[in-house]
């Protein structure tokens, strides 16, 4: 079993989301926010799919072949996990203040202290921000993360 972080809101709060009714497949989630990516016009072109054999899985950002880039399909948005005991969707670490100031509880644990989680429980909170503007930002600078990478080598100087 994974050691939990769990910050203070969580000590008196308990997870039911083994009985949870209102999980959803990972498309579904996927398609939420694609959803909330096609509402700025720059983004029409971008489709979230899903991706993984095992119980966690990805979603992941595919954009069609233009002049100005390759084809990309496979920069990780999200990693989801839908089935067992423990329901999450989780994001990069440097986001979770961003989620947290829109009232989303959210947890790490010591072995992906890159990642936080969100229990998909939270995920109706994250449904009602759909048309707030700095939530849209949230999701959209997320995508730009996913397909942003650090200088290396020569293009580094």
């Amino acid at each position: 079993m994974e050691d939990f972080v769990i910050g203070e809101q969580f000590q008196n709060t308990l997870w039911d989301t083994e009985n949870h009714t209102d999980i959803k497949t990972p498309e579904e989630y996927a398609q939420f926010f694609q959803d909330i990516l096609h509402k700025n016009e720059n983004y029409q072109e971008v489709v979230l799919t899903v991706s993984g054999k095992n119980l966690e899985k990805s979603i992941n950002i595919s954009l069609p072949y233009t002049v100005y880039r390759e084809n990309v399909s496979d920069s990780l948005f999200a990693r989801l996990k839908t089935e067992k005991e423990v329901k999450y969707i989780s994001f990069k670490e440097k986001y979770k203040n961003r989620f947290e100031n829109h009232g989303i509880l959210t947890y790490g644990i010591k072995s992906e202290p890159d990642f936080f989680r969100i229990p998909l429980d939270e995920f109706s909170k994250i449904e009602e921000l759909k048309n707030d503007p700095d939530f849209i930002q949230l999701i959209e600078d997320i995508f730009l993360d996913a397909l942003t990478f650090e200088p290396f080598g020569c293009c580094h100087k």
